[in-house]
């Protein structure tokens, strides 16, 4: 069956779509963090306010907000993994809006955490906020 273009989903769907494999990931990062309250409340505080702006005009705060979950993410490894997968993850889910302005906001994002985070780290000042363990199943 073929899928016509009336049966596209919403931009509130969309977004849904994508908020599920970030909450599917992050269970696994409840178990590897010495904090399990400060994760729980930056991620689900970092959800509620995407859904809360789950309309197409916030759309580029939207996909600011979204590498918000690989920011947090990383700071978590004490900055000791880029998370490939989550990155193009998110960018292959991006593609569900058909808004490439998205896309580029999105990736600069991701511009600027790497440029701070190495600001940080060259400064010797960068010891991530969660937990200085780095996740042993990201293969770094």
């Amino acid at each position: 069956m073929i899928l016509s273009l009336a049966n596209q989903l919403s931009f509130q769907q969309k977004t849904y779509v994508l908020l599920l494999p970030f909450v599917v990931l992050n269970l696994f990062y409840i178990e590897q963090t010495n904090d399990a309250s400060l994760q729980i409340l930056l991620f689900g505080g970092l959800s509620l306010v995407i859904i809360r702006l789950n309309q197409a005009k916030f759309r580029y705060w939207i996909a600011y907000l979204l590498y918000g979950y690989i920011a947090l993410h990383n700071g978590h490894s004490s900055a000791l993994t880029m998370l490939h997968l989550e990155l193009f993850l998110l960018l292959a889910l991006l593609l569900l809006y058909n808004d490439w302005l998205m896309v580029v906001h999105n990736l600069l994002a991701g511009f600027v955490n790497v440029v701070i985070i190495l600001a940080f780290l060259t400064a010797g000042t960068w010891h991530g906020f969660m937990s200085s363990a780095p996740m042993a199943f990201a293969g770094h």
